[in-house]
């Protein structure tokens, strides 16, 4: 690890490296998976006696999925009067449970199963580039490992899809189902091997899967592997809940948050930093939209080891100084 500066953020300058699986290296096709969401949960819900005609194509409405209240409105249909009190909120909120959560701790919620009978509909390979690059990380003996909150089948099958089936050699330790909102950097909960089912172990070795566990023991590990007492880390998430907080509130990683919203709402054009760091930094083409919490930032093509990127200042109520590759137009639409 080189010297930290306070003032910028540098990948070169950390020992260890961690990734989030879902939305972070894997990106999805969002119109199949929002279709798949849909019309599964519309299945759960005739299932418990709704009428099939909630079931519509969800494109012809997607415009219009957003919160606030009907300003104009038609009815199709009436079946009797209205309802004394309605039930249907808890309705959805257990058939989202269904799909989502599994009924066992061993198994898994409808979504992963649908993705998993066809994962090339729903999921998006990462490109050469970012290959190359997660290569390059592993450079002056620092640790890159995996650490998502998904079971090891779907875990390793979404991997596979998006990196190939030499995956495990981009990472140094690949842990699935951390209870990262649950635990892993508050309790002690022991590793496994490989599933949930799995054998406890003590201490954790390289180039091997496990399940669960906790801070501590991983704590151990990359020290063991980078040869440091208190080695610098930085986490690659997409969720602000469940990867940004935790890890560094808990953890005290420096955290990477991953904004692929910014690529659909678009960067402000008039502002010179917006396509200035692209031009510095044309090495490998990264399909990686970032923004560290506390070092945040959006890093996109181009991921240079040794560039250093503008953080936030934290003083600075609405500051945006830490967005890479640009500031996005929601937040500067006054300039």
């Amino acid at each position: 690890m080189k010297n930290a500066d306070d003032r910028n953020f540098c990948l070169a300058d950390y020992d260890a490296i961690g990734f989030d699986v879902d939305n972070t290296l894997a990106k999805y096709k969002l119109v199949n998976l929002m279709n798949l969401i849909y019309e599964t949960l519309c299945e759960l819900l005739i299932k418990r006696g709704y009428s099939k005609n909630i079931k519509d194509n969800l494109c012809t409405h997607k415009d219009f999925i957003c919160k606030g209240s009907t300003a104009l409105y038609y009815i199709v249909q009436i079946n009797g009067g209205p309802h004394d009190k309605y039930d249907f909120f808890k309705d959805v909120y257990d058939a989202i449970g269904d799909f989502y959560f599994p009924p066992s701790e061993g198994e898994e919620g409808l979504l992963f199963e649908g993705v998993r009978k066809k994962p090339e509909k729903y999921l998006q390979p990462c490109s050469n580039g970012v290959k190359d690059w997660l290569m390059e990380l592993k450079g002056d003996n620092r640790v890159v490992f995996l650490m998502t909150s998904s079971k090891n089948r779907y875990a390793e099958m979404v991997l596979e899809t998006v990196l190939g089936s030499d995956w495990k050699n981009y990472f140094d330790i690949y842990i699935t189902y951390a209870k990262k909102t649950g635990g892993f950097f508050t309790k002690n909960e022991k590793f496994k091997e490989k599933e949930v089912t799995g054998k406890e172990v003590d201490s954790l070795e390289p180039k091997k899967t496990y399940s669960g566990g906790n801070y501590t023991d991983l704590k151990t590990f990359l020290e063991k592997q980078t040869k440091k007492s208190d080695p610098k880390v930085v986490y690659f998430g997409d969720c602000l809940c469940s990867d940004s907080f935790p890890a560094k509130v808990y953890g005290n990683w420096d955290v990477v948050l991953v904004l692929e919203e910014m690529e659909a709402e678009g960067y402000h054009p008039g502002l010179k930093d917006v396509l200035e760091p692209k031009r510095k930094v044309p090495k490998h083409e990264v399909d990686l939209y970032i923004d560290p919490e506390e070092e945040q930032y959006i890093l996109s093509e181009g991921m240079p080891i040794n560039h250093r990127y503008k953080k936030f200042k934290e003083s600075e109520v609405g500051n945006t100084d830490g967005f890479y590759p640009g500031k996005p137009k929601p937040l500067l639409s006054d300039i």
